[in-house]
């Protein structure tokens, strides 16, 4: 059985945003910066975490997208 189905039989939320660039990610603002450094990415899962008022959340990823958990979690730690 796929994880998501299972995830969400269990009662979970979950969310799958994609990292910019990719999908059918745009940028609002034209002057932003595209910087695909994990810094970067590690501030956008902050700050779609912190946009949606997440709380105790697991964050997983793979390949790039398993960097920007790690980078976003050394950031709220400072």
């Amino acid at each position: 059985m796929a994880v998501l189905p299972r995830l969400h039989q269990a009662g979970h939320r979950v969310y799958r945003p994609y990292l910019r660039g990719f999908g059918d990610t745009r940028f609002q603002d034209a002057g932003r910066l595209r910087s695909g450094q994990i810094g970067a990415l590690g501030q956008d899962l902050s700050d779609f975490v912190e946009a949606l008022d997440l709380r105790d959340v697991v964050i997983a990823g793979h390949d790039w997208g398993g960097l920007a958990p790690d980078t976003s979690s050394a950031r709220s730690c400072r």
